[in-house]
């Protein structure tokens, strides 16, 4: 995990590095930390995005309890997890900076009910197409729902903290649709062959790119729009296409040229050496 999350974490800050320099916005030194560790002594990450990856890394450490004891390992995600949210969404100590965020935060419930996901899907048979079907509506049902009060909820007036408070509330409602719709996909027996299966195939291993890269094709191609004058409500429906394309091209790129071939010396060269 250290080889494939961390060198694609340092080519992609030492871009956004370089560009926000060519426009005078040099990173600040807790950006750099921050980014370059994937600890979040502050909330400050260059792209913005790697904020999520100080989750994935502190997942993965706690992970490590599962090679002794995987009880023991539920427990302290559970204990984690669901501290955390409480903290985040009853007590407001997360938002208030009083606490460090990875400890204060809604996302480590939302880790942790992936790994029960995981688990669930390792123990349950196959599932037939009609109650994958049953399951995968009953989820997508669910997920407007909850969409639609996120909506509703955003247009309400409340502001800052408050505002964030009451989105929170809708966690584990996002949680449980997405867990249903993964253990639906993980037993289904649902296969894709020929083409649809090998660009999927390589979406899915450039996916990590994707989410790295897709912000700076975003940024470069929304001042480009904003200049070509399709930024306006007319325009936003194609701008937000162009947009998404970008970043999945983008990240596409990166990843065939850059970071598969960067990838493949590093494992080589550990191997070599008995890593």
């Amino acid at each position: 995990r250290l080889v494939r999350i961390y060198p694609p974490v340092f080519l992609i800050v030492l871009t956004w590095a370089l560009v926000r320099a060519a426009g005078h916005m040099p990173l600040s030194r807790m950006e750099w930390l921050n980014s370059l560790t994937l600890f979040p002594f502050t909330f400050e990450f260059a792209p913005p995005v790697v904020w999520t990856l100080a989750f994935e890394m502190a997942f993965y450490v706690s992970f490590l309890i599962a090679f002794v004891n995987r009880r023991l390992f539920l427990i302290v995600l559970a204990v984690w997890g669901v501290s955390g949210y409480v903290l985040c969404e009853f007590t407001a100590i997360g938002h208030q900076g009083k606490i460090n965020t990875l400890f204060g935060s809604a996302y480590v419930f939302l880790f942790g009910l992936g790994a029960v996901v995981f688990l669930v899907s390792r123990r349950t048979g196959p599932i037939t197409r009609g109650r994958a079907i049953a399951l995968a509506v009953i989820a997508l049902a669910i997920f407007v729902v909850s969409a639609w009060l996120d909506v509703r909820t955003q247009l309400s007036g409340l502001q800052g903290v408050q505002l964030e408070i009451a989105e929170r509330r809708l966690t584990p409602l996002f949680g449980i649709a997405g867990g249903i719709w993964i253990l639906v996909i993980a037993n289904s027996g649902f296969t894709l062959r020929g083409a649809a299966h090998k660009i999927l195939f390589f979406l899915g291993n450039a996916s990590y790119a994707i989410y790295l890269w897709h912000l700076l094709a975003q940024r470069v191609l929304s001042y480009a729009l904003g200049r070509a004058g399709l930024a306006g409500i007319d325009a936003r429906p194609v701008a937000i296409l162009l947009l998404v394309a970008a970043g999945i091209a983008l990240g596409s790129v990166v990843y065939a040229l850059v970071e598969r071939p960067m990838l493949r010396r590093l494992n080589a060269w550990f191997a070599a050496r008995g890593v």
